[in-house]
């Protein structure tokens, strides 16, 4: 089985905005994006970046979606634009409310 296709972008629709990570799914023709994960806050505090984010489909554990906000919006959207304003990220799960302090990779 392939490993799924997942893009990053940022919707400024509804206002303040918010980000989000959709998974490329093939469906006969061109691939179809389906949002998986929502991010409404993801922002510099006292080196610290705050990122609440809400998992949207029922495949995707926090462990994954973790992993997801690392690579493609952190690593692939933003190009590590935090790296510098944070040492550590805070993640919050909307949903289930938990939290953990992770260090900002490398």
């Amino acid at each position: 089985m392939t490993r799924p296709t997942y893009e990053g972008a940022y919707a400024d629709v509804p206002p303040p905005g918010y980000h989000v990570i959709s998974r490329l799914e093939k469906t006969g023709g061109e691939p179809l994006p389906v949002d998986v994960i929502k991010i409404p806050i993801l922002e510099p505090r006292d080196r610290v970046l705050e990122c609440a984010y809400e998992i949207l489909v029922d495949d995707l554990d926090d462990d994954e979606a973790v992993r997801l906000i690392l690579e493609v919006i952190l690593g692939d959207l933003t190009d590590h634009y935090y790296r510098d304003q944070a040492g550590t990220i805070a993640l919050v799960n909307l949903r289930t409310s938990a939290r953990r302090t992770i260090p900002y990779p490398a």
